[in-house]
């Protein structure tokens, strides 16, 4: 059944690429742009060093240390609290993709895994308040643009948790299938080729979903709010570009960009998807976490305006 909503949801861009490609050509390009400018310098060095710290387990020993703390505050193992951390400073997808990583090699259970590819995607700071602060109409919105994003992800986190907090396994679950060393020059190799792997499918879907809101854009010129609201919802990138030069009044702008970023759009989503594939993790796990964190973003946001 999925399979066939899917090609039905591509039926209208395969349409809009034979009729428009003009337009289509523009959008891909905008989005290769935004991919190479923005995403692949912003993110790869990080997707490359978050490899070789996971895959040489040199830091995971450090965070299994403070595991007596870290059961008091925030609630997790060790391990759990390095994806967490990864997933909030280096951005969309790193946090799903840790956490499938940590799962595979052991280092988390399932059930924290279920948790963490809730709460630990989300848009890096450099995102936030770098490019999107950077579109804003006034700047002094950016710092209260940010309390408001990471409240409601931490409202977000501690509600998924739930109280009291669970005790986390913080040992290796399940011995390693391979226990060879690995030497640093392999290690730095491996790390860099899965580092470009990850990025080159980024900017695919980036790309793809540019060019669908750029449809999306087109197909409603009787409905102005129709553009921005599908934009942020499909990709974030180009998304809040669209939406905050939308004639939008500023409490709606505002909203409906937190909420936008702090679900993360349906290509963060596909992406995800790609990162925890064979992982026994379930997409629509990380899709009920982020759809609270967005109705959190929204109400804090409408309640911000209406104190101040």
């Amino acid at each position: 059944m999925r399979k066939y909503i899917f090609f039905f949801l591509l039926i209208p861009l395969f349409i809009y690429l034979l009729f428009s490609p003009g337009e289509a050509v523009r959008a891909s390009a905008k989005g290769v742009d935004l991919w190479f400018h923005t995403v692949l310098p912003a993110l790869l060095p990080f997707i490359i060093l978050s490899g070789i710290l996971v895959r040489s387990g040199i830091l995971l020993p450090i965070f299994r240390k403070a595991d007596k703390i870290f059961r008091i505050f925030p609630g997790l193992s060790g391990a759990g609290v390095y994806a967490l951390l990864l997933g909030i400073f280096c951005g969309f997808p790193m946090g799903a993709k840790i956490t499938a990583e940590l799962l595979r090699e052991g280092s988390v259970s399932f059930r924290e895994a279920k948790l963490l590819l809730q709460v630990s995607n989300h848009v890096s700071p450099a995102f936030l308040l770098g490019y999107a602060a950077s579109l804003l109409p006034d700047p002094g919105w950016a710092f209260p643009a940010a309390v408001l994003y990471y409240s409601a992800a931490a409202a977000s986190f501690f509600l998924t948790r739930g109280f009291p907090a669970v005790h986390f396994a913080t040992g290796k679950i399940r011995k390693k299938e391979a226990s060879r060393s690995i030497s640093p020059e392999e290690l730095l190799d491996t790390s860099i080729m899965d580092g470009f792997l990850v990025i080159l499918k980024l900017g695919g879907y980036i790309i793809l979903f540019t060019v669908w809101s750029e449809m999306v854009r087109s197909m409603s010129g009787g409905f102005p709010v129709l553009a921005p609201v599908c934009a942020i919802f499909l990709e974030i990138s180009s998304g809040t570009e669209i939406l905050l030069s939308a004639p939008l009044p500023p409490v709606l702008r505002m909203t409906l960009l937190l909420a936008g970023l702090s679900f993360g759009g349906i290509s963060t989503a596909a992406q995800t998807a790609g990162m925890i594939r064979g992982s026994g993790l379930r997409l629509s796990l990380y899709l009920k976490g982020k759809l609270l964190q967005a109705g959190l973003a929204a109400a804090f946001t409408l309640l911000f305006f209406a104190v101040v």
